[in-house]
């Protein structure tokens, strides 16, 4: 499985978002909200808008290709999307 995860009010994580959604239309990848937490000073991770846990990330967009296991974050996750090189 492959993930993006992103944060409201991030405009590249927005613009990561929308490459996927024209790209991913399988549904190759789970999209992951990260929100901090004030009370415990963690990131917690978001999925289908219920708490999965402590984020394994802090910079968003994050991409994990789960095929190679690796992160790329900021602009490098977008470059791995609009490769979509998940689907070979």
């Amino acid at each position: 499985m492959h993930f993006l995860f992103i944060s409201e009010g991030c405009p590249t994580c927005f613009f990561a978002q929308k490459i996927l959604e024209e790209k991913d239309d399988a549904g190759y990848v789970k999209i992951v909200e990260v929100q901090f937490d004030s009370k415990t000073r963690t990131y917690i991770t978001y999925v289908d808008g219920e708490a999965s846990g402590e984020s394994p990330i802090n910079k968003v967009p994050a991409f994990y290709n789960g095929k190679t296991e690796q992160v790329f974050t900021g602009e490098k996750a977008i470059e791995e999307i609009i490769n979509a090189s998940w689907k070979t």
